[in-house]
């Protein structure tokens, strides 16, 4: 199945591959935003690419929450892969609002956007998926390929097998599918660890109608709201929907011993309207209007986790580093990975794939361990018995008594340099 039809194809550049690539053929398994970055990169050089998707289509399920890229990291990448105009046309700068919140709906703290200094606005990830998928040849990606196994063949080669699908032929392998990786094991032993928090995940349609003062506090932008060793996560897409995560310790199984059956909304909301019973009836609201939810633990891949390089076969992505979500980095550091792996393999400084995967691997391993122990450490402040007491003073310090005064200052400084371009045009 080839690429949906695009509504806004973007260009092709037409180059000679890279001399390591010439006559190579390059598996990506998984189509999320990491691997398509790569498929990009690849294709401005040159080199034969194929993606491979087990989802039958960009559109078969909702993508989740929207994604604030880093103009060191994600941005970078799309720059590089020539989309950053791109970006632009559908990113949300708005999106960089902070709202903190206690569980009786007090709000703690409340951070605008500071216009001028726009530098992480937020994207829908159906919207940043488009992006990628427009800017592909046609029939680079294969949907509904759901990747079974590998093996190496006698002529250097890999063999890649698939359900119900005729088997391919690859020279390099890049493993993009995710925590759940079935590349993973071809490179590594080392598995991801349950992180100790499950979320779920829900979406409510028409929110200034169903849950009008959640919707005022989230503002287009996120919301937090922490207590009792518990989080209330949201934000607001560019559709107007609110993407919220219910947040909380459990044990790895508890998805199938809890006795909940997550496909039944009733039984869903009757769980969390008895753990969140005694907070502001506000969040019980937003329980009872929503419709779809999803269970999911969080992994998290060892901090100092070190593999040998394996030949023409390496990983990226949540493949490689899987972390849970509370510092906002895993899709930016997927695409710094894409961004680094595509340099590595095109910029003429190595003889063999082989010396190119081992030093990306070396690099990603070790940019990467410091995002792993960022997360770790958010996710951890976010589940303690004073979660709220230490955000604000990880955020504001000494100033935490004085931040009611942050949003009349914001909003005075937007007013005085509503003149000036922001960052981003700079």
């Amino acid at each position: 199945m080839k690429n949906h039809e695009r509504t806004n194809h973007i260009k092709q550049p037409s180059l000679s591959p890279a001399p390591l690539l010439t006559e190579k053929r390059i598996a990506i398994i998984g189509a999320g935003p990491g691997g398509l970055t790569l498929a990009r990169l690849l294709q401005m050089r040159g080199a034969d690419v194929t993606v491979y998707e087990r989802e039958r289509s960009p559109h078969v399920r909702i993508q989740g929450s929207s994604l604030d890229l880093h103009p060191e990291s994600g941005r970078k990448a799309l720059q590089v892969a020539g989309l950053e105009e791109a970006f632009w046309r559908v990113a949300r700068p708005e999106g960089e609002t902070h709202t903190i919140l206690d569980k009786n709906g007090v709000i703690q703290l409340r951070i605008p956007q500071i216009k001028v200094l726009s530098s992480k606005p937020e994207i829908d990830r159906g919207d940043l998926r488009d992006l990628l998928v427009n800017s592909l040849q046609l029939g680079t990606i294969l949907w509904d390929h759901h990747f079974l196994a590998l093996a190496a063949t006698a002529d250097d080669r890999y063999k890649l097998t698939f359900e119900g699908r005729e088997p391919a032929l690859a020279d390099l392998i890049i493993g993009a599918d995710g925590v759940h990786s079935k590349v993973r094991p071809s490179v590594t032993p080392i598995k991801p660890v349950y992180s100790g928090v499950t979320l779920i995940q829900m979406e409510v349609a028409n929110p200034k109608v169903q849950c009008p003062q959640i919707f005022q506090w989230v503002n287009k932008g996120n919301l937090f709201v922490l207590g009792d060793q518990k989080g209330i996560l949201g934000q607001q897409k560019g559709d107007g929907n609110l993407v919220v995560y219910a947040t909380a310790e459990h044990p790895e199984d508890w998805v199938a011993t809890s006795g909940i059956d997550f496909t039944s909304p009733e039984e869903v909301k009757a769980y969390l309207k008895g753990a969140f019973a005694d907070w502001n009836p506000v969040f019980l609201r937003l329980f009872e209007v929503t419709q779809d939810f999803a269970a999911r633990p969080l992994y998290g891949t060892p901090i100092d986790q070190h593999w040998e390089t394996q030949h023409h076969l390496t990983l990226l992505g949540d493949a490689a580093h899987v972390m849970p979500p509370f510092a906002g980095v895993g899709v930016n550091m997927a695409m710094q990975d894409a961004l680094e792996l595509a340099e590595c393999l095109t910029n003429g400084q190595y003889t063999t794939i082989q010396q190119a995967l081992e030093h990306y691997e070396q690099m990603m391993l070790t940019r990467t361990a410091l995002a792993q122990k960022k997360t770790m450490d958010q996710e951890e402040m976010f589940h303690a018995p004073d979660a709220l007491e230490q955000l604000l003073k990880k955020l504001l310090g000494p100033w935490t008594p004085l931040r009611h005064l942050i949003p009349p200052a914001i909003a005075a400084f937007n007013g005085l340099t509503g003149w000036m371009k922001p960052a981003h045009y700079v």
